[in-house]
């Protein structure tokens, strides 16, 4: 069982807790305590648990609806390498959500998340690219 190596400090088998309290799988379903394992797996560094962190407090799932702190997490994720995280963090920062629009930072990170294969973000990125949001106007 994960619960043993979560709560010696193991930030994988943290972010597996969450996940089976989320799911209720070999445990009963308690959201709460998924978001628990979640913010400890994330603040000990796991990638994963930041993106869903950014997730659930951008959708209010166990925690009051906060923007900000949603872009918190998806910027570690997305530091950290998470890409689709970096890929909706670019979306985010173009639309300002939770944020001051910065067409400039969301092509950074649309380009990072573009780079590693999110066909979302190349996408995201080739449209920036014609209309000259962020970037120098470049329709080819």
């Amino acid at each position: 069982c994960w619960q043993a190596a979560a709560e010696k400090g193991d930030v994988q088998a943290q972010f597996e807790a969450a996940c089976c309290h989320l799911s209720g799988l070999g445990c009963p379903a308690d959201p709460a305590r998924a978001n628990e394992w979640f913010l400890k797996a994330a603040e000990g560094g796991h990638i994963d648990a930041q993106a869903a962190l950014g997730h659930r407090y951008s959708a209010g799932e166990g925690f009051e609806p906060d923007e900000a702190a949603a872009n918190k997490w998806l910027r570690a994720a997305a530091d950290g390498g998470h890409y689709e995280a970096a890929y909706e963090l670019g979306l985010r920062l173009a639309a300002g959500t939770g944020c001051v629009p910065d067409p400039a930072a969301a092509v950074d990170r649309l380009r990072q998340a573009a780079a590693h294969g999110v066909a979302a973000a190349q996408f995201a990125l080739a449209q920036r690219y014609e209309v000259g949001e962020g970037v120098e106007q470049d329709a080819r």
